[in-house]
């Protein structure tokens, strides 16, 4: 039934205490007067409004007349901005009226009880209203509020009240219109007045949804984002440990920790491992419970195929009867995770619906292994993303409590947790003097210093008053009261105890307590302890009412005393808290200010709890004033939780600028920690610093910058630049190394020995260019090329290659030549990153060969990478007439048979006339720290399946690529996004065997398959043959976008048109650009210092010395080896000091045949090599003429 009615507002006022407010109270009120014109001034509870509206013909003219004053309101044309007649009208006009709106808060309901509002008229009582009520927001089907008009009063106002009884669930509105026409003769002067809104009503909260998100990519690493009333703890790993985030979709790559340092699998099982696992863990905040809805997780595996992994979850903190989640992945066999390769992952979901109550957690764990391998494994990983547990929250009983501990550091204030307010201490005719009582307690009197004589009773005006009530919308059950009460020089002190939920202690409760005092019950004096008062009262203090403790003092004395004091400290009152909002304002960090220009910067922010409440509001805000908030300038950028960016605008130059991050949500608005900066006061040059020049050699050395300040505008470029008279600049030799601000390393390139070099970084932006401090060094001279012999008889100085390869000093800037006799060297070997300008040199490529038996699946290996026979680290390095060697077969006997033959990581490698043998993954292009360039010039390459593979920038120049297996494929790149460039075939021959290793006849190959990155293949005039697939290339990993070219092959298994899975053929302006001064330029790759031309070395006249040795006392020359000898043989000598060196050849009839040294040379030990091959058999003598030093010796030659 539709009524209205006109009441006195005490009348209201006794609603407003009644039964409404037994419910979780809610309302919304507008003042309709200055300063809040039509805004919202005040809510309640759970309930919101919207800023006053009104029909496209009415205005509000002023707040100045009218009893409240109120608003007056006319019709009004606002196109042509004059006042509009009105009257005479018999009915509503639907473009003249005014609206209200309410809506609930987030996760809950409203209901919609009663209006009350003041109308009026001004000047007539000829106005009448009618009200409506709507939850369209069209107003597409109004209800009526009052059965016929209602007449203003004229020149004053009225209150009217409504009753409404709507329900308006969450998520809508209640619009309130309120209808004015004049039924009076035609006026532009003619007013309704209005003021002082309030739409009344209860709130329901609804459950809320709550989650815990972890992403676990490399941006996110490990931590959570929770959203709701849940808590959460970042990812846990227990005898695991994370080796990047290179699974599919950039996934975390979870590894085992099988013993420190070692990341070994166990062979043969096929069951979780209960020690292994990552846990997921999620609480409800306190005053919430938790009901898990969902569990969702992206789980994979990495390296290998027979990988599984069992997903429970439980609530006990010991795991105790946890609930196992069943999945099925798409190998209906096994259940084996989908493998990177595969392009997928297995989504795992599950809805448990389980009720976790406060002071509970859920967790969730995974339990990993790699399934029935015979072997242990390593390099294998488990793959996990996008965890999410999610459900809802529901209110629970918090618990809350107000403290106040009354010491002199706390002094009188109150500290609250839970859904409670509370006030500070009110003394009422009482002061304090100190905080020296028992326990440094607060010690107060009476306001005038003396205690009446002969009182018996307490004094109702002298009291200690502490006060506590309920958030808005919540009610609090106190259950618990507690204090410690003494007394200071006096042991006559009492105080009686009270409590009451009325303002003005009516019918209150005592608290009675004894003394140690058993005949008076005096209170204790300073020097014993306080008497510790508690009570349980287990009162409901409703929402809008107030708990009240009071504790009335009184001295007994037959005169009148002054000095003595009450003693208060530790007063608690506690209990459950139920209702209520259930969130909180978000949590938000402000990111430092960057970017500083005169007029602009750039913040941010990152929000990672929404506080319970969706964020619908953040951004930025600052004032030249500390503690900006959202009333100063501000950004907006977005709504919801995680990270944000913000731009600064609208600064002043030079001026100092205090900001923080900002975000709102239902519970109001949070501020994130002040940074403070200031303005440049003009644009200038960047800011940057010059790094130490280091890895110093003869015509190379490394620096780089380190640009900390961009000046005002963006950094273009950056680099360094060196000269050799001082103070260069980018008009100098310079490097480029990018833009913006950040650290850089650079390479100086194309230097000249033994010289000094000043070098300093550099930036530019638009105001010019800065530079850093300048550091000078000096290029090393070259070092004596030295030769050592590697034989397995003991002919030479080693018998192995790796402890040759051991004795190589650090960066040495000569030739350090190691000369490989024939045989095979069954060694695992690593040439380390330091060992530079290496020449290793077999004596023949078919008879010195080294190798080894590693491979991925062999237990303590360690994968892929570290199956190496022989793995090339330093930069600079050269093979020639050798051969690299894995034996293991793939030939599907055991698990995890990659087994690489060469691994390179070194930049500026060549490999001249070498043989690289194996099956699969025989040469791994690794580099492991970055693309380097690697050259191979005929060279001989065998494998079965991905046997040239890898990420590096490779040209393999006149070479032979021979497949030994059925359905082979010769390449896997995964060439780096960033490189113009990766595998190149110049001119190579591919063949293949007719039958394979495995006996199988091979009819069907292919040149390759994308593995990661983006990956690059290109063949140029290659022969193919006809077992090469018309396909030409097949698919590993999908989505790659690979650069799959041939140019001008030919064979019978080219095919111009038919390849498939991306392959295509280049033009000649695109072959045009494969040149070997592209494709080892140094901006073939970020990760590259210079340009690069491979140079094969060139042995003649090398003057070989034995290394460096400590100097040689005195002159020796040796005897010649071998001897006798055809056609060659070795002299070396040694210098103990520098000077002029000559040494000479003769015939035995004393004639001059060949001059091998005639030069100034260095002390030290040294090697010669003579060639007798255009002389005859016969004796010969060598002599060596230094200083004054001359020796001969004899030789035989003999063919």
């Amino acid at each position: 039934m539709n009524r209205y009615s006109t009441i006195f507002l005490v009348l209201l006022l006794v609603l407003l205490t009644g039964s409404l407010w037994a419910q979780n109270q809610a309302a919304v009120h507008w003042s309709l007067m200055l300063p809040d014109s039509g805004k919202v001034s005040a809510v309640t509870g759970n309930a919101r409004g919207l800023t006053q509206t009104h029909g496209d013909s009415f205005m509000c003219r002023d707040y100045a007349n009218g009893p409240g004053p109120d608003q007056r309101w006319y019709p009004y044309n606002f196109n042509t901005k004059k006042a509009i007649m009105w009257g005479p009208d018999t009915t509503q006009n639907e473009n003249i009226w005014v609206q209200f709106a309410a809506h609930p808060k987030a996760y809950n309901d409203f209901h919609a009880d009663s209006m009350t509002i003041y109308l009026g008229a001004k000047g007539t009582d000829k106005i009448s209203v009618n009200l409506w009520y709507d939850t369209h927001a069209d107003f597409s089907n109004p209800v009526a509020l009052n059965a016929t008009p209602l007449a203003m009063k004229k020149d004053g106002d009225s209150l009217f009240t409504f009753i409404l009884d709507k329900a308006v669930p969450e998520a809508d509105t209640l619009y309130v219109r309120v209808y004015a026409w004049n039924a009076g003769p035609a006026s532009n002067s003619k007013y309704l007045y209005m003021r002082l809104c309030t739409i009344y009503g209860t709130t329901t909260a609804n459950p809320i949804p709550a989650s815990a998100t972890w992403a676990l990519t490399s941006a996110t690493g490990q931590t959570v984002a929770t959203a709701g009333n849940v808590t959460a703890v970042d990812e846990t790993l227990v005898n695991l440990n994370i080796n990047q985030y290179t699974g599919y979709n950039g996934a975390q790559r979870l590894r085992i920790i099988s013993a420190p340092g070692k990341n070994i699998w166990p062979a043969n099982q096929t069951d979780q491992i209960d020690s292994v696992y990552v846990q997921f863990a999620v609480s409800p905040k306190a005053g919430s419970n938790f009901t898990v809805t969902m569990l969702s997780m992206d789980l994979g595996c990495h390296s290998i195929d027979n990988f599984k992994a069992n997903v429970w979850y439980s609530k006990d903190p010991d795991f105790l009867n946890p609930v196992q989640v069943v999945y099925q992945t798409a190998d209906t066999l096994h259940n084996w995770l989908p493998r990177n390769t595969s392009n997928t992952c297995q989504t795992v979901t599950a809805a448990p619906n389980l009720l976790i109550l406060q002071g509970e957690t859920f967790f969730l764990r995974i339990y990993p292994w790699v399934d029935n391998n015979p072997s242990e494994s390593s390099g294998k990983y488990l793959t996990v993303q996008n965890v999410l547990i999610g459900g809802v929250s529901e209110s629970a009983p918090m618990p809350s409590s107000a403290t106040w501990a009354l010491t002199s550091a706390t002094s009188q204030t109150v500290a609250t947790s839970g859904k409670v307010n509370a006030a500070d201490q009110w003394l009422n005719k009482m002061n304090i003097n100190q905080y020296t009582g028992y326990n440094a307690s607060q010690r107060t009197r009476i306001y005038t210093n003396s205690w009446p004589a002969n009182q018996t009773t307490q004094l109702d005006t002298v009291f200690a008053q502490f006060a506590v009530w309920p958030k808005s919308g919540a009610k609090l059950t106190v259950n618990s009261v507690s204090l410690n009460i003494g007394a200071h020089s006096t042991k006559t002190m009492k105080a009686n105890i009270w409590y009451s939920t009325d303002s003005t202690f009516a019918n209150p409760v005592q608290i009675p307590y004894a003394t140690a005092d058993t005949v008076n019950n005096y209170l204790p004096d300073k020097d014993f302890p306080m008497a510790a008062v508690s009570a349980a009262p287990n009162v409901v203090v409703e929402s809008g009412q107030r708990f009240y403790l009071r504790v009335y003092p009184w001295n007994v004395d037959a005169s009148v005393k002054t000095g003595k004091y009450l003693t208060l400290q530790n007063v608690v009152i506690s209990g459950l808290a139920e209702g209520g909002a259930d969130y909180e304002m978000p949590v938000i960090v402000t990111n430092p200010v960057t970017y500083i220009s005169t007029t602009f910067a750039t913040s941010g922010g990152a929000i990672p709890s929404d506080g319970g409440a969706p964020v619908t509001a953040r951004g930025v805000c600052w004032s030249t004033v500390t503690g900006p908030t959202t009333a100063d300038a501000k950004t907006s950028d977005g709504a919801g939780s995680g990270a944000f960016a913000s731009k600064v605008t609208g600064l002043n130059a030079g001026a100092t600028y205090y900001l923080r991050a900002w975000a709102t949500n239902d519970a109001g608005t949070a501020y994130g920690e002040e940074m403070t900066f200031k303005t440049l006061d003009s644009l200038v040059v960047p800011t940057v610093t010059t790094v130490a020049v280091n890895n110093i050699m003869v015509k190379s050395a490394k620096s780089g910058g380190n640009v900390t300040e961009w000046g005002g505008s963006d950094v273009i470029a950056r680099g360094i630049c060196w000269n050799t008279t001082g103070d260069p600049t980018i008009a100098d030799e310079k490097s480029e190394n990018g833009a913006g601000i950040g650290s850089f390393t650079s390479s100086l390139s194309a230097l000249t020995a033994t010289t000094t070099y000043y070098v300093r970084a550099w930036a530019t932006n638009a105001s010019g260019t800065g530079y850093g401090q300048v550091e000078t060094f000096t290029t090393q001279s070259p070092a004596p090329a030295v030769l050592k012999v590697v034989a397995q008889d003991g002919s030479g100085d080693y018998t192995t290659v790796q402890a040759a390869f051991n004795d190589v000093p650090d960066f040495y800037t000569g030739m350090w030549c190691i000369f490989v006799k024939s045989g095979t060297y069954k060694e695992k070997l690593m040439l380390a990153q330091n060992k530079t300008n290496v020449v290793l040199k077999g004596e023949n490529v078919m008879t010195t060969i080294l190798t080894y038996d590693d491979y991925a699946g062999k237990p303590g290996i360690g994968g892929t990478s570290n199956c190496y026979s022989t793995a090339i680290e330093a930069d600079d390095f050269t093979a020639m007439d050798i051969t690299f060697q894995n034996t293991v077969k793939n030939d599907g006997s055991f698990a995890d048979q990659q087994a690489v033959a060469l691994r390179v990581n070194g930049d500026r490698g060549a490999y001249y006339n070498c043989r690289l043998l194996g099956y699969q993954d025989t040469y791994y292009a690794w580099g492991g720290h970055g693309t380097v360039r690697t050259y191979m010039k005929d060279c001989y390459i065998e494998g079965s399946v991905d046997f040239i593979f890898g990420r590096n920038i490779n040209v393999f120049d006149h070479c032979t690529l021979h497949v030994n297996r059925q359905n082979g494929c010769i390449t896997a790149p995964s060439t780096d996004a960033t490189s113009r460039f990766g595998l190149v075939f110049m001119d190579c021959v591919i063949t293949a065997d007719s039958v394979g290793f495995n006996d199988v006849p091979i009819t069907s190959f292919h040149l390759g398959r994308p593995w990661q990155g983006r990956p690059q293949c290109v063949y140029l005039r290659c022969e193919e043959p006809a077992t090469l697939s018309p396909e030409g290339w097949t698919v590993m990993s999908t989505g790659l976008n690979p650069l799959f070219a041939e140019y001008h092959c030919f064979g019978a298994g080219s095919n111009f048109f038919g390849r498939i899975n991306g392959g295509i053929q280049l033009s000649d302006a695109e072959a045009a650009e494969y040149t070997l001064a592209n494709i080892f330029a140094k901006t073939s790759s970020p990760n590259l210092g210079f340009d690069w031309m491979p140079e094969k070395p060139i042995f003649t006249d090398v003057e070989w010395s034995k290394g460096p040795e400590s100097l040689p006392s005195v002159y020796e020359l040796s005897q010649n080896y071998p001897n006798p000898f055809n056609p060659v043989t070795t002299i070396n000598y040694a210098l103990p000091k520098a000077g002029k060196v000559r040494i000479t050849i003769y015939n035995i009839l004393g004639a001059q045949v060949a001059t091998l040294v005639d030069r100034q040379q260095a002390a030290g030990r040294y090697t010669v090599r003579f060639d007798g091959l255009q002389l005859g058999s016969g004796t010969y003598f060598y002599r060596i003429d230094a200083g004054e030093f001359h020796q001969t010796k004899k030789m035989l030659l003999i063919k």
